[in-house]
């Protein structure tokens, strides 16, 4: 029994270690995350109006209430980006972090299986000093044009095989 036991647990850390997951992250990393170019897509979710009164520099307005049928996904499915792979990083910002908490969950349903990052909104960068952006600077997404997982399949079939071997190594000692 306890080798079953056992066999559950590492079959159940196995799926939880290679799925990915929303984070948090303060203003500070992500101030620095964007001074580093860190993030594959910042998008920012809040309304016309909220980012015609500045937003983040080169974040891009897709605003939570069209957030799922927003043309800039049209745009991004007919360039055949890879934003949506398990190696992608997104930041979701909107005022206060409770948009940015819907549209991480929109992006989940819509496939999206990198790491999510909720920025926590637009209130805390203001607070921390930080600077806002008038000007419509927002980037095409590196991932838009490119595949930001060039390994992403035999990645993913190694770890699959390690996978296999750690169960069938386990099924033998039962």
């Amino acid at each position: 029994m306890p080798f079953k036991q056992l066999f559950c647990a590492l079959v159940a850390l196995l799926m939880v270690g290679s799925s990915s997951a929303q984070k948090g992250i303060t203003i500070k990393e992500f101030k620095t995350g964007v001074d580093n170019r860190s993030y594959d897509m910042i998008l920012d979710v809040r309304t016309q109006e909220e980012w015609d009164t500045g937003h983040i520099p080169g974040s891009i307005l897709v605003p939570i209430d069209t957030f799922s049928e927003d043309s800039f996904w049209l745009q991004m499915n007919n360039s055949g980006y890879s934003c949506n792979k398990s190696c992608a990083t997104i930041v979701v910002i909107g005022f206060e972090g409770g948009r940015g908490q819907i549209a991480i969950d929109k992006l989940r349903e819509m496939g999206f299986e990198g790491t999510l990052y909720n920025s926590m909104g637009i209130k805390f960068w203001v607070a921390a000093g930080y600077d806002l952006t008038l000007k419509d600077d927002s980037p095409k997404p590196v991932c838009k044009s490119t595949d930001i997982c060039p390994n992403s399949s035999s990645t993913n079939t190694i770890v699959g095989l390690g996978a296999g071997l750690v169960i069938l190594s386990l099924l033998f000692m039962l």
